[in-house]
C-alpha cells in the first residue's frame, strides 16, 4: 500500500554537499509530529502508552532499531556495508528532544551539527557549574538542528534537554542541556532551528568531533560511490526517537523535489515518521 506523503522545507546551510534536510511537515497540522504530552509527575512522561496506542503506524512495521540496520534492509541497489555505516553513524549524531515548559512536555528529535569550543570569558553556564560552583573555564557550544515546532523560542531552549546515544532502552543516560536558539523563524520556508546546547565535559566533547568528522567523511565517500545511480526517485533515510523510543530507522524514497523560492524547495517522500520524529535528519541519496 502506498505511505502518505509528507513535504518538508529546507535552506542550504551545510558546507559541500551536506544540507539540512529536517523533517517537519508542511500542512496545515505543521506540529503532528511532535509529540505532546502533560506531565504525571515531575519528569514523568507515558511514552510507552503513547507507542501502543499510536493510530498513525500501528505496530510501527518499518521501523527498524539503529542497532539493527544491515544491509538487507534496503532496496537491493542500495545495499552497501558504507551506506549502513554512514547512517548508523548519523545515528550517533541523532538525539532525543525533550522540552519541558510548565506542565508541558514535547518530544521531538534532532541532529548535532556541529561543535566549537566557546571563546567567551567566564565559567561554563550549564547547570553542574552554575549549581555546584564547578567555575569551568573550558566548555563548548554544541549546535543541534531540530525543527521550530520541537524548540521555537529562549525560553524552550533554556528548557531543553537533548538525551544522546539512546539507541536501546538499557543505553546510559547522557544529557545535553540547551542555552539559546539561533536563526529560529516562523518563516514557513525556514523550519529550521539551530538549538545552541552547552557542556564541560572534555570526553564528550571529544567523542562528538570524532563522530562529526567520521560522519563526513563516510557521507562524501557514500555520495561519490550512488553519484552514477539514475533513480527518478532518492532514497530518503530518517533517523529518529518516534514516540520518544530509542532510534529507529525508516526508509523510503522521495518522488518530487519543488522550487518555492531562493534557496528552499519542498521535497515530498514517503519514508514514515511518528510524533516524535519531528526534526529529524534526511539523509537522501
Amino acid at each position: 500500500m502506498k505511505q502518505l506523503i509528507k513535504s518538508f522545507t529546507y535552506k542550504d546551510v551545510f558546507p559541500s554537499r551536506l544540507q539540512p534536510f529536517t523533517s517537519v511537515k508542511e500542512s496545515e497540522h505543521e506540529d503532528s509530529e511532535v509529540e505532546a504530552f502533560k506531565k504525571k509527575i515531575e519528569h514523568e512522561v507515558d511514552f510507552e502508552s503513547s507507542e501502543k496506542t499510536c493510530t498513525k503506524n500501528y505496530g510501527h512495521p518499518g521501523f527498524i532499531p539503529v542497532t539493527e540496520l544491515k544491509t538487507s534492509h534496503f532496496p537491493e541497489e542500495y545495499q552497501d556495508q558504507d551506506l549502513v555505516d554512514t547512517i548508523k553513524l548519523l545515528g550517533d549524531l541523532t538525539v532525543k528532544i525533550i522540552v519541558t515548559v510548565s506542565d508541558k512536555v514535547k518530544i521531538g528529535s534532532g541532529r548535532i551539527f556541529e561543535l566549537t569550543k566557546s571563546t567567551q570569558k567566564g565559567t561554563c553556564p550549564c547547570s553542574d557549574c552554575r549549581n555546584n560552583s564547578k567555575h569551568t573555564q573550558n566548555w563548548w557550544e554544541i549546535v543541534v538542528l531540530t525543527s521550530i515546532h520541537v524548540v521555537n523560542n529562549k525560553e524552550d531552549a533554556e528548557n531543553t534537554k537533548c538525551r544522546l546515544f539512546y539507541d536501546t532502552e538499557d543505553s546510559s543516560l547522557v544529557n545535553l542541556e540547551g542555552a539559546m536558539v539561533e536563526n529560529s523563524s516562523q518563516n514557513k520556508n525556514n523550519q529550521i532551528c539551530r538549538l545552541i546546547c552547552v557542556t564541560c565535559d572534555e570526553v564528550l566533547s571529544n567523542r562528538i568531533d570524532d563522530l562529526l568528522k567520521k560522519f563526513i567523511e563516510n557521507y562524501e565517500k557514500v555520495f561519490d560511490k550512488f553519484w552514477d545511480v539514475k533513480n527518478s526517485e532518492k532514497l530518503v533515510v530518517i533517523v529518529s526517537h518516534p514516540h520518544g523510543t530509542p532510534k529507529k530507522v525508516t526508509i523510503g524514497k522521495s518522488d518530487e523535489r519543488k522550487k518555492i523560492s531562493d534557496g528552499h524547495s519542498v521535497l515530498t517522500y514517503s519514508t514514515n515518521t511518528c510524533p516524535g520524529s519531528a526534526g529529524a535528519f534526511l539523509y537522501i541519496l
